[in-house]
């Protein structure tokens, strides 16, 4: 859709937003992230290995995996948002368009609230089904607490590359996570080598993990896009058309 159909005055989205990548281009920039993160993860995964030992990159990979299944708690929100803000956006209602950003906004920050209370209870649990072997326990739930707190934050945090992937600015969306994946694994790379403890090795990875977030949110910001979040409101139209069809799907 061309920018310059959009409206572009006092306090309307930059027509920047609206400039979408097609579908072979949104394909092709998709296998280019994967394929950087197939040869970050080829070369950090047996460096981290030789380097942490077997029990403390053991505990990484847990960790994240263990983590990952923060992931249903959104109950499909992240695909609702995609799906709205593409129909706000291809029919230039940008008064909508930044009112599902709102609501899912709020809506993602409470789950991830329950996330963050979650993450240390969680982690206490967790410690007694790992074998720590070497580790102390406490470094051990630390670790876990960590994961578990980003990946809440995760929720919320990645709105921001479901309004990109709603607008099809896949560009900038593959930008940014490619930017993340090579931060993450220089991060950890540059930690390891420093002598740092498992503990900071985590956090330079959660460094990585949050970049593109941030990145993401930067680039919504300046665009106009999501620039009126505050203060918290919530719609209950919108919050039931978001809740329905993130649990349908």
């Amino acid at each position: 859709m061309a920018g310059a159909d959009r409206p572009h005055g006092a306090g309307s989205a930059s027509p920047e937003a609206f400039r979408s990548v097609g579908a072979g281009g949104g394909a092709l920039l998709s296998g280019l992230h994967f394929g950087v993160t197939v040869l970050v993860t080829f070369f950090l995964a047996p460096y981290m290995l030789r380097r942490l030992g077997d029990t403390s990159y053991g505990l990484l990979s847990v960790a994240w995996e263990l983590s990952g299944y923060f992931g249903l708690l959104d109950f499909g929100l992240r695909n609702a948002i995609g799906y709205y803000v593409a129909r706000a956006a291809a029919s230039g209602e940008q008064s909508g368009l930044r009112t599902v950003i709102r609501n899912a906004f709020w809506l993602l920050c409470g789950i991830t609230g329950i996330g963050l209370l979650a993450s240390w209870p969680l982690a206490a649990l967790a410690v007694r089904w790992i074998r720590t072997g070497p580790l102390d326990e406490s470094t051990v739930r630390s670790v876990l607490c960590l994961s578990f707190a980003v990946l809440a934050l995760n929720l919320t945090g990645t709105l921001a590359g479901s309004v990109l992937s709603g607008l099809r600015r896949y560009d900038w969306l593959a930008a940014t996570n490619i930017a993340g994946t090579l931060a993450s694994g220089l991060f950890v790379f540059a930690a390891i080598e420093a002598g740092a403890g498992l503990l900071f090795v985590a956090l330079a990875q959660a460094a990585g993990t949050m970049l593109p977030w941030v990145a993401q949110q930067f680039i919504l910001h300046r665009w106009k896009v999501i620039s009126d979040l505050w203060p918290p409101a919530l719609d209950k139209p919108v919050v039931k058309q978001l809740t329905s069809y993130g649990s349908a799907n």
